[in-house]
């Protein structure tokens, strides 16, 4: 029997994804995770472009050399990495944080906020959101580029 490691719930549900169930601070550098707080679970389509935004950061930000590192354990973990904790807050209604980010800050805010004033946000807008689109950045536009070149994934969200 071998000791579990790592912070992310050992009975993860999407672990086939390669995407951990985490604390709010966690302590590995994982690609991407869902917050073990988030009430709500993702859909199947909504776990497959999550899926596809993990793919999408092994593949444009990591040497292949890495990719087989990553590949000897359970989840996609780079020292350093400033975890995107995903929360779910119901029906098209995604938030996020990063790992180095106050305890407790989330944008956009829970519903239950009185002075929410972002939001909602589909699972697509969340990471359009993270990846920087509306920035102009090198890496929206290479985000923009992989929905393009998968559009099976993301069919419908696309507009």
């Amino acid at each position: 029997m071998t000791r579990w490691r790592y912070d992310a719930d050992p009975r993860n549900p999407y672990e086939e994804e390669r995407i951990p169930v985490i604390p709010e601070c966690p302590a590995f550098g994982y690609l991407l995770g869902i917050d073990k707080h988030s009430v709500h679970q993702p859909t199947a389509a909504e776990l497959i472009i999550l899926a596809s935004l993990g793919e999408f950061y092994r593949t444009r930000m990591f040497t292949a050399a890495e990719q087989r590192n990553f590949a000897l354990e359970p989840f996609d973990i780079h020292p350093g990495n400033n975890t995107p904790i995903l929360r779910k807050y119901g029906f098209n209604d995604w938030g996020y944080r990063r790992a180095t980010w106050p305890v407790g800050r989330v944008t956009p805010p829970s519903p239950r906020v009185p002075t929410r004033m972002l939001g909602p946000w589909t699972v697509t807008h969340l990471v359009d959101v993270i990846n920087g689109v509306r920035t102009d950045s090198e890496l929206g536009k290479a985000w923009e580029r992989w929905k393009v070149d998968h559009p099976a994934i993301f069919r419908g969200a696309l507009a």
